[in-house]
């Protein structure tokens, strides 16, 4: 009897249909979570899919949140040389067929900026923080 596979073929969403929860461009997002983001220690993650204007999304939240401080997160990253490397033995010559492993996500980033970034974030105390 075939496996029966647990991926989503057409992953979904559901996006309630009221104006009241949803809103349309960076004035009316940055307004609705500056709101929510008014305590004097507030940390706001932003996540983005592959190939979004990750840069652009992040200065407009910082123009219209008025962030005290941003920590852009591929900053962290091990260069990509050093990534490469790492992936060697599982990749072999090709990319898209590697093998299964256990690098953890933790094993891409460098290990002294990782641990800068959650230093500032343990030590913050005041205004808004984007991880």
């Amino acid at each position: 009897m075939p496996r029966k596979s647990n991926y989503d073929k057409y992953p979904c969403v559901p996006v309630i249909p009221s104006a009241s929860q949803c809103w349309v461009g960076w004035r009316d997002i940055a307004t609705r979570l500056g709101a929510a983001t008014a305590e004097n220690r507030f940390v706001v993650s932003v996540e983005c899919y592959p190939g979004a204007f990750e840069r652009a999304i992040g200065a407009a939240l910082a123009e219209g949140l008025r962030l005290s401080e941003v920590i852009y997160t591929p900053d962290l990253l091990k260069p990509a040389a050093v990534v490469d490397r790492m992936l060697s033995a599982v990749l072999g010559d090709d990319p898209v067929f590697g093998r299964m492993n256990n690098i953890a996500l933790e094993a891409f980033f460098d290990e002294g900026k990782l641990g800068q970034a959650r230093e500032k974030v343990a030590r913050w105390r005041k205004g808004l923080l984007r991880w």
